[in-house]
């Protein structure tokens, strides 16, 4: 996943329980910054690719995209009620395939996932809508109220949307001015 962190774009990265945090490239920041879909980067894998469960690396790979499909390219992650069991019904994959393929290729839960791409969409929709007040920031973003929605984006970029408002979007607005 690539984030804004503390005003740095970083890849978010995870293998073998432990989590790492790369800059971006500088001719990546651009697309990051422009892009109409937040990212959601898989881990490297080796050949073991779906150990203890029965499927062929064709058929992993198709509901790899099918899950990147439904949830960034369908913007699913955006519907509040959106489910584990509702993609799984919607994608016609049995659920703990999918649980344990995002597990295994994201290493997060599915409703971490969730929250990491609408904390994205959420950095990107604030810089749009700079004047939007948080309650619809929130619901935008697919989050039932402002509560919750700070608690995520300060649970994933270590600072309150407000804090990270100040610092990436009205301190852009005054140097434009």
């Amino acid at each position: 996943v690539t984030l804004n962190v503390r005003s740095e774009w970083m890849r978010i990265t995870s293998l073998g329980g432990a989590m790492s945090l790369k800059p971006v490239a500088d001719n990546n920041k651009e697309n990051a910054l422009t892009s109409s879909q937040p990212s959601l980067s898989r881990i490297d894998t080796e050949d073991d690719y779906a150990a203890g469960v029965n499927m062929t690396p064709d058929e992993h790979e198709k509901m790899c995209e099918s899950v990147h499909n439904y949830l960034v390219i369908k913007q699913k992650y955006l519907d509040k009620d959106i489910t584990l069991n509702k993609m799984a019904e919607k994608t016609g994959y049995n659920r703990s395939y999918l649980s344990y393929m995002i597990n295994r290729e994201y290493n997060m839960a599915f409703r971490d996932v969730v929250g990491r791409l609408r904390v994205e969409y959420a950095m990107k929709y604030m810089r749009n809508h700079p004047n939007d007040l948080q309650e619809t920031v929130a619901a935008e973003c697919g989050f039932y109220g402002a509560s919750g929605f700070n608690r995520k984006f300060s649970q994933i970029t270590g600072m309150t949307p407000r804090l990270w408002f100040l610092r990436n979007v009205a301190t852009n607005q005054d140097k434009q001015q």
